[in-house]
């Protein structure tokens, strides 16, 4: 968050190793497990891009009816088994997916009037028309890059060597002085209006709740295999 930067998000080594390489244990099976192959490393494909309601659900759909005709119980070794396992999970794992992206749509709509709400309740006194202008634009893009960097970290949080920086209310108060010196304000006359650290606490609690608004929608499966992933990109990419 410090100085706006974006925090590197290893979303492909993600993807990669949630969703595509148990497939390839599947590679050459006949039969249903072959198509149950194919259409994992398709489910794999749909959620490493943003994706619609219907298109997971209706991955989800297509695995359930492959794993109705694929062999069961002792017709399986060990491998097989495993892998019709994963396939279980994988599609239970797209329908939450699914039912979880209207809440992160109704969370990206919240975070921009939930920063201007939290910017009016720190003034101090009223400022004039042109610094509380500037104020709003500021808070609305730093209340995005906070909220945006507290799901990239939850979604990193998945990942063996993490990369995704946590947010932190020292770093929102430095991007929302560099804001207003940027627009022109003297930092101390601005903080005679507006308390610039008690904002900064509130949107970096703000943050922590749009990310466990969104995740509570979903199984801790789900979320680490592509629904933190699926969020961060309709919320913070779309």
């Amino acid at each position: 968050m410090n100085q706006r930067q974006k925090r590197p998000i290893r979303l492909v080594a993600l993807i990669l190793t949630v969703f595509l390489l148990p497939v390839a244990a599947c590679s050459g099976t006949p039969g249903a497990l072959s198509r149950l192959s194919s259409a994992m490393d398709d489910a794999g494909r749909l959620v490493s891009r943003a994706a619609d309601a219907s298109e997971l659900s209706g991955a989800s759909t297509t695995l359930e009816d492959i794993l109705k005709t694929a062999p069961k119980g002792s017709a399986l070794n060990e491998g097989e088994r495993a892998i019709v396992e994963s396939a279980r999970q994988r599609s239970a794992a797209l329908t939450e997916i699914a039912g979880m992206l209207g809440v992160a749509d109704e969370v990206k709509g919240l975070i921009s009037a939930d920063s201007v709400t939290l910017l009016r309740g720190a003034f101090l006194r009223q400022p004039s028309e042109a610094m509380q202008r500037t104020m709003e634009a500021a808070g609305k893009a730093i209340g995005k890059e906070s909220a945006c960097a507290a799901f990239a970290n939850g979604m990193d949080a998945s990942s063996p060597s993490r990369t995704a920086q946590s947010p932190s209310a020292a770093g929102i108060y430095l991007d929302l002085t560099q804001a207003v010196s940027d627009a022109g304000y003297n930092i101390t006359e601005v903080q005679r209006v507006v308390d610039l650290h008690g904002l900064s606490s509130r949107m970096l609690s703000a943050a922590g709740q749009y990310v466990g608004k969104v995740k509570k929608t979903m199984t801790a499966a789900a979320w680490n295999n592509g629904g933190a992933f699926q969020a961060y990109l309709r919320i913070c990419v779309t």
